[in-house]
């Protein structure tokens, strides 16, 4: 999965396969903008077989308990919110979620 996702990035934005590594951010080190992140995620669904959703699970966790306040306060992500991410489908590297991270910054 990381090996196609990688090579479906690179087609995508037009980089060579060894630019895009296992935890590049498609943002920040790749610069992908929002058509982009779509495309990703119909072509990965295609070729998976999948619908991928189109919500994050901060936003999924909002509709189920009303507010985000256990998970971001004041712009940031708090100790439940890591925690939420961590045992979401996301796979994040090791280190890469912090308390105080802003939730832009997690999904880039």
């Amino acid at each position: 999965v990381i090996s196609s996702t990688q090579e479906i990035l690179a087609q995508l934005l037009v980089l060579d396969r060894g630019d895009v590594t296992e935890h590049s951010s498609i943002v920040d080190d790749l610069s992908a903008d929002s058509l982009d992140i779509v495309d990703l995620s119909f072509q990965l669904g295609r070729q998976y077989g999948c619908t991928l959703p189109k919500t994050s699970v901060l936003d999924h966790a909002v509709a189920v308990f009303g507010d985000a306040t256990r998970f971001v306060e004041k712009g940031r992500i708090t100790q439940d919110g890591v925690a939420l991410l961590e045992q979401s489908l996301s796979a994040y590297a090791p280190g890469q979620l912090h308390v105080g991270m802003q939730p832009g910054d997690v999904f880039s």
